[in-house]
């Protein structure tokens, strides 16, 4: 049989949960805003891959022959193809079309220090907030 002292119900655990509330809360709530400034203080990175896949563009229809002989010049396609890839001036239009010139990823900034990342990040909520309470009284 089991004692009643040792049945715990489910009311006892609320009426403990209302009764440490404001601690629970500042807890929550000083781990909510811990978080928020290190995401708001942390330097966005963007990675990103690809695969560039050469084909040749050949016709759809396939003959005996070219399916039983050896091409020697898929070989030389794709060296050249490669080539083309490898050159500064394909490498220059990429930038140029791209716009990399003016791109952190490629020409990154020197790195802010964590302060100065909180100090940003603080001064962009006071002026937001400033924003939206200026934006009640208009």
């Amino acid at each position: 049989m089991v004692n009643d002292d040792q049945n715990i119900d489910i009311r006892n655990y609320f009426q403990i949960m209302m009764k440490r509330r404001w601690t629970i809360i500042s807890v929550f709530s000083i781990i909510f805003v811990s978080i928020l400034i290190y995401t708001l203080a942390a330097t966005p990175i963007y990675q990103s891959t690809v695969r560039l896949v050469i084909e040749k563009e050949n016709p759809n229809v396939v003959s005996i022959q070219e399916v039983m002989s050896v091409d020697a010049s898929t070989s030389d396609y794709y060296q050249t193809q490669y080539k083309i890839i490898e050159s500064r001036t394909i490498a220059r239009e990429v930038i140029n079309r791209l716009n990399l010139k003016n791109s952190e990823e490629f020409f990154p900034k020197v790195k802010e220090t964590f302060l100065s990342n909180i100090k940003r990040s603080i001064n962009q909520i006071k002026s937001s907030v400033q924003d939206t309470i200026l934006s009640i009284f208009r």
